[in-house]
């Protein structure tokens, strides 16, 4: 038919603008460019498909494809298709002429990924759904819906760079009416185009309606490429600033928070400024209503302040006369100590002394208690003697037996005194005792004294008075002694007589001498005990005295250090009264002034408080804002980048992608056409009726159909 000519001529135009091929480059490599087609039936789903690949060869003799396919056909000259593992080889190095040029076309290529969008298209008859198969020769409004639907198991590349055109033609001459809201239109001649666009990764929803009374539809042409124009570098430009822009806003934004958060919590702060003010200007006028009492007080503590000055002053004299104090009295206590300390030697001596006094009166109570038990024989012996010369007279001619006995009773009692003499115990205890008696003073001195002296002499007298009469006998009883012997025997029985009352004497006293020397043992524990307290006194005053040097200097550096910080503080009582003084004389003198100004000023700042607090209750207002921006901007952008198309992901520098294998070098130019089934009951394609040797058919459309032909021709083959 020939709106089928009229038709293929308008998609010829419009693939010609957008199916440039461009010069290759300057190096001898080869490059090419890919147009996928792919049939769709009349509802969008795909049915068969082909991809022609343009080579420019640039001076090669030798193309390798990577991609499978069901079949090969050399569009160009008669090169076989060498075919091996994934790939394809053309070699024309064996032709007669290597082409510049070179076309191939592959059926049903194996993609390396899923097209960018899925399509779904319905239709419906005066608003009621519709086959497409129903639809031809029908009359009334004809509405063609199409779905284009992202396809996210797509690569990168084809959902951020491909754009979507979708398009149609009517033939104004056999239709009622067309819409397509949101197309774009352009008529040639009677035939009207309509082109709908979508934007890299865009759901697109589009619709045709056509009021016909015969109707009858070209069907769909969908073309999807990347987006190339270097006005679409701007694109990437605006991605780089955007990114560099948000994360300034990011930063802003951040900064704005924290100034906000700020300002939204110093409005607490200035109102407890306020408060606080409000509260010291109460205070204010409290100590103005209350300054008199205070000038009158302070009157009060300057004049006894001046008067704790005036009684400070005389501490410094007391500090020194203190420390003088101590220095006297430290070396007054080493000096005793010293004396003392010499008599630590005297104490021991008399320690010694009264030890051994009370050992040799135990000597001589064992003694007297020796001689207690001898008494009988003394008088056994003495009264013995004075029978023995009361007869000696009558018996003179046992004189001389006489005069041996008393020699023998002479010496015994003479061994026996000696015993008290010849070793010196006598003399030793009585001088013992009357030295420690001499230095204890007069205790039980009269009885004492004579007892002892008693003793000494007595025993010294009885002592040589038995020598003698030992003497004396033996030299009577010898035979040339020329003795009065009655002379002798009156005078010994004299002696014997004396004697016996000596030894009466001394024994009448035995237990008053037990008693003297217990006493004296006493008096010698007590002279023993009083030398060992002295002695622990003497240790302990020696203590004290090294306490009292040890601590000297830090009392000294007390009285010191007392002395500086009274002198201080009656400078600084001083300093302070004269400063209270000027104080209070500048209050007075200031006072109202003051008041005045201060109450003003803190009036003044709660005013400004008030008024900062007010504005500040806009921080939140300013905060939803600034939000509200940043949202918008946020929202904007991910709607261009994902959320409903992804134009702002376009990159127009990234190379192009091969449909049929990544192992392919990137192709200068990729495209897509689609194109779904015709909707018609006549399949007969009738040629124009045209002149081909002047390619004149009469009017300006058939001319324009004849410069397109072979294009024409070109593109029903892809499709038939």
């Amino acid at each position: 038919m020939r709106h089928k000519i009229k038709t293929a001529a308008c998609m010829a135009l419009l693939l010609s603008s957008v199916m440039l091929i461009e010069a290759s480059a300057a190096q001898p490599q080869v490059t090419y460019d890919e147009t996928l087609y792919v049939n769709l039936d009349s509802y969008g789903k795909a049915i068969k498909s082909s991809i022609v690949k343009s080579y420019g060869l640039n001076s090669n003799t030798q193309i390798t494809d990577y991609g499978k396919y069901s079949q090969i056909v050399n569009m160009t000259d008669y090169t076989k298709a060498q075919e091996s593992d994934g790939s394809v080889l053309f070699d024309f190095s064996q032709s007669a002429q290597t082409p510049t040029r070179f076309y191939f076309e592959g059926k049903d290529p194996e993609l390396v990924s899923p097209l960018p969008w899925d399509f779904d298209v319905s239709y419906k008859l005066n608003g009621v759904p519709y086959k497409a198969e129903d639809l031809p020769g029908s009359s009334g409004l004809i509405e063609i819906n199409i779905d284009a639907i992202p396809n996210e198991n797509a690569i990168d590349y084809y959902k951020n760079n491909f754009m979507l055109e979708a398009a149609c033609v009517v033939d104004m001459d056999k239709v009622l009416s067309v819409e397509a809201p949101g197309s774009q239109m352009a008529t040639v001649g009677s035939l009207k185009t309509i082109v709908f666009f979508c934007l890299p990764g865009e759901e697109g929803h589009f619709q045709v309606s056509i009021g016909s009374n015969d109707f009858e539809f070209s069907g769909i042409m969908l073309m999807m490429q990347p987006a190339t124009m270097s006005q679409v570098d701007k694109i990437t430009d605006l991605r780089d600033a955007k990114n560099d822009i948000e994360d300034s806003a990011d930063a802003i934004s951040d900064s704005l928070n924290v100034i906000l958060d700020t300002l939204d919590a110093m409005q607490s702060g200035l109102q407890n400024t306020s408060d606080g003010l409000k509260k010291l200007d109460e205070a204010r006028n409290t100590i103005n209503e209350s300054k008199g009492g205070v000038y009158e007080d302070a009157d009060t503590a300057l004049s006894d302040m001046e008067e704790l000055n005036k009684a400070l002053e005389p501490y410094s004299a007391h500090f020194d006369n203190a420390q003088n104090a101590v220095n006297d009295i430290n070396d007054n206590l080493n000096s005793l100590n010293d004396s003392l300390q010499n008599f630590s030697d005297t104490l021991n001596d008399i320690k010694d002394t009264a030890q051994a006094v009370d050992e040799n009166l135990d000597a001589l109570d064992e003694l007297i208690t020796t001689a207690d038990e001898d008494k009988d024989k003394w008088n056994e012996v003495l009264s013995s003697l004075s029978d023995n010369l009361d007869s000696f007279s009558s018996q003179s001619e046992n004189l001389e037996a006489y005069l041996k006995g008393i020699e023998y009773a002479g010496n015994a009692l003479g061994d026996r005194l000696d015993y008290l003499s010849s070793d010196g115990n006598v003399q030793y205890i009585s001088s013992a005792l009357m030295d420690a008696f001499s230095t204890e003073g007069d205790v039980n001195a009269g009885g004492i004294w004579a007892t002892l002296y008693s003793i000494q002499y007595l025993a010294s007298d009885l002592s040589a008075l038995s020598r003698n009469v030992g003497n004396l006998c033996g030299i009577l009883s010898g035979e040339d002694s020329g003795v009065d012997i009655d002379q002798l025997v009156n005078d010994i029985s004299e002696l014997s007589k004396l004697c016996q009352n000596a030894v009466d004497n001394v024994y009448s006293h035995s237990e008053d001498y037990h008693s003297i020397i217990e006493n004296s043992k006493e008096i010698t524990q007590i002279i023993s005990d009083a030398a060992d307290k002295a002695d622990e006194t003497l240790n302990a005053l020696n203590a004290s005295v090294e306490t009292a040097n040890k601590y000297k200097a830090d009392v000294q550096s007390l009285i010191a250090d007392s002395k500086t910080t009274v002198e201080k503080t009656n400078t600084s009582l001083t300093s302070l009264h004269s400063f209270l003084t000027k104080l209070e004389d500048m209050l007075k003198t200031s006072g109202e002034s003051l008041n005045s100004g201060t109450e003003a000023t803190i009036n003044g700042l709660v005013d400004v408080l008030t008024e900062s607090i007010t504005g500040l209750s806009q921080t939140e207002v300013i905060k939803n804002a600034k939000d509200t921006i940043k949202d918008l901007a946020d929202s904007k952008w991910d709607e261009y980048t994902g959320e409903d198309n992804n134009l702002l992901k376009l990159d127009s520098s990234l190379p192009a992608v091969s449909f049929t294998s990544d192992k392919n070098t990137a192709p200068e130019s990729v495209q897509v056409i689609l194109r779904t089934e015709e909707i018609t009951a006549d399949d007969d394609d009738e040629a124009p009726d045209i002149n081909e040797d002047t390619g004149i058919a009469g009017t300006p459309f058939t001319r324009i159909v004849s410069v397109f032909r072979k294009i024409i021709g070109l593109i029903k083959s892809f499709f038939s």
